[in-house]
């Protein structure tokens, strides 16, 4: 071999050993994507059941403890938090649900009362809610006083993922 050939299979190898860095780079980067996409999906999942679950209360604390009544006014309205008392899975009313954090728990096959049920099986998984009242004809600004209009927003954190995902809803009576 001379050193023209010899030349030709050092460029080969160092071509080869370009190609086989970038595709060992381009692998893990899909790893990775593939991976964060599970995650995202799992927090998907659990806002949705999340604000599926506050949904199902009544709009206020006013209309769980007065049922037979029919007309309400804007100041029998509560403020948004949970009342003396009232502890996850026992609130009477959406709003109770304000400023309130669940984690995923300890253990995978735990499944303790006071994590709600989307967040049993999960691991590394954060979930914030805040519940406000807004304006009516503008649901992004939030108002000092009651309103017929309440923004739910719930913020899922993971440990195995760079980015919160943030969903909101807004119930109106």
């Amino acid at each position: 071999m001379n050193t023209g050939q010899m030349m030709l299979v050092i460029g080969a190898f160092m071509l080869f050993g370009v190609v086989r860095a970038n595709f060992q780079r381009l692998e893990f980067e899909s790893a990775h994507v593939m991976g964060s996409n599970g995650t995202m999906q799992t927090a998907v999942t659990i806002a949705r059941s999340m604000i599926d679950e506050i949904t199902q209360k009544p709009f206020d604390a006013c209309f769980a403890n007065n049922p037979t009544k029919t007309v309400f006014r804007l100041t029998d309205l509560t403020s948004c938090g949970s009342g003396v008392g009232e502890y996850y899975p026992n609130f009477n009313d959406l709003d109770d649900f304000h400023g309130k954090t669940f984690m995923s728990p300890t253990s995978p096959t735990a499944t303790p009362t006071t994590v709600p049920r989307c967040l049993w099986g999960t691991e590394g998984y954060t979930v914030q809610i805040q519940v406000q009242y807004v304006s009516q004809t503008s649901p992004d600004v939030v108002s000092a006083t009651p309103t017929w209009a309440k923004r739910i927003t719930v913020t899922v954190t993971s440990a195995y993922s760079d980015f919160p995902l943030t969903m909101t809803h807004v119930v109106t009576y």
